[in-house]
């Protein structure tokens, strides 16, 4: 049986350790260091995360202030959190991003470290392929409107291509268009009662979509 004096002394070697590597809750003071270093983005296929860690590990209660700035959109996010991460979700293509990271001691609030900043801009990447909004269908004309991907895909648009094959196909320009969600497109000068198939997609500066097919018959005269 070991001795209580004996564990009572690694107890006391135990908790030196800790105060030396993590420091003490009581010496939460202006002088904690709230460096920060490691900040890392991870990329998924629709949001990136970011996460970063203190340069001197500690175990008093800090809390982190983020704040992410859109190169066209300016500041998208500017909160307060616990953790050493931030999810960003909805991040365009083609877009820079400014991320601004403090530590900030709780016990202490206005003992802020300081900042460090990062920047990151997303590779270009071509749209999803169009969906179709509205059809309106006459005998011998096809009126469709095109849902985009909107501010989600904020790469510079280029073309709209409507492909039916040897009957008909076109372009619509789409560099000056003024809402990025929405394209109208009319085929023109069909026969009645006819059954026409055809594809639709866009182009922007990462390429083509993938196409969307569709089949529609035009009315009797």
């Amino acid at each position: 049986m070991i001795p209580k004096v004996v564990i009572l002394i690694w107890f006391v070697v135990f908790c030196g350790l800790v105060s030396q590597v993590y420091g003490d809750e009581d010496d939460c003071g202006a002088d904690t260091d709230l460096s920060l270093t490691n900040v890392r983005f991870i990329f998924s296929d629709d949001d990136v995360a970011v996460r970063w860690s203190l340069r001197t590990p500690t175990n008093c209660s800090i809390e982190y202030h983020v704040v992410v700035r859109d190169s066209e959109l300016g500041v998208i996010r500017d909160e307060y959190l616990e953790e050493q991460s931030v999810l960003l979700d909805a991040m365009s293509p083609c877009i820079g991003y400014n991320v601004s990271l403090r530590a900030v001691n709780k016990a202490i609030p206005s003992a802020e470290g300081p900042p460090l900043t990062t920047s990151s801009q997303f590779d270009s990447r071509a749209q999803i392929a169009p969906l179709l909004k509205s059809l309106q269908v006459q005998s011998t004309s096809i009126n469709t409107t095109w849902l985009l991907e909107g501010d989600r895909n904020r790469c510079p648009l280029k073309n709209f291509y409507v492909n039916g094959g040897d009957i008909f196909n076109f372009l619509i320009p789409l560099e000056d268009l003024v809402n990025r969600s929405v394209v109208p497109a009319e085929v023109k000068s069909l026969q009645p009662n006819t059954m026409y198939h055809f594809q639709v997609s866009v182009e922007n500066s990462g390429g083509w979509s993938p196409p969307y097919q569709i089949a529609v018959q035009t009315l009797p005269e």
